[in-house]
C-alpha cells in the first residue's frame, strides 16, 4: 500500500514538473516571438543586441507611426544607452535603476559592458558606483545635464 501511494505521488509529481515545464517554455516562446515582432535582435544564446534592437524598434516605431510606451518605451531607451554609451548624469541614474552597473575607464569615459561593447574594455578600468556619482560630480569629472 505504501510503496502504491509513493508510486502515485511521484507520478503526479513528475507530471506537474513536465505540464510546469511546458508552460514555461511554451511562454518564453510567446515572449520572444513578440519581442522580435517589435524588433529585438537576439543572438542564438538569446543575448540582446544593444544597437541594432534600437536602430529596429526606431524603424518600427517609423513604420507603424506609433511611439512606444511604459515598459516597451522604457526598453527602447535603455538599449539606446547602451548602444551609444552613458553621456549625462541622468543616463547614468538611469541604468542604475535599471539593474545595470556602467564601467568608467581611466580616460573617464563611461559604458555598459555588454558582447557589442567589448572592444571598449581596458585595463584599469573601475565599475561606477551609484554613490560615487555625487562625488564625481563635486570634483568635476561629470557635469550634470
Amino acid at each position: 500500500m505504501i510503496i502504491e501511494v509513493f508510486s502515485i505521488s511521484a507520478g503526479l509529481a513528475f507530471f506537474a514538473l513536465r505540464l510546469r515545464t511546458y508552460f514555461k517554455s511554451n511562454r518564453t516562446a510567446k515572449v520572444l516571438a513578440e519581442a522580435g515582432t517589435l524588433g529585438v535582435a537576439m543572438d542564438d544564446e538569446q543575448n540582446s543586441d544593444a544597437k541594432t534592437t534600437y536602430a529596429a524598434m526606431s524603424r518600427h516605431e517609423e513604420e507603424s507611426g506609433q511611439g512606444f510606451t511604459g515598459k516597451k518605451a522604457r526598453f527602447k531607451e535603455l538599449m539606446r544607452v547602451v548602444a551609444d554609451g552613458p553621456t549625462t548624469v541622468e543616463e547614468i541614474r538611469f541604468l542604475f535603476a535599471e539593474g545595470i552597473e556602467p564601467i568608467v575607464r581611466p580616460d573617464g569615459s563611461v559604458y555598459v559592458p555588454c558582447l557589442e561593447n567589448q572592444h571598449l574594455s581596458v585595463d584599469g578600468e573601475l565599475p561606477l558606483l551609484e554613490e560615487d556619482i555625487d562625488r564625481c560630480i563635486e570634483k568635476g569629472f561629470l557635469v550634470p545635464a
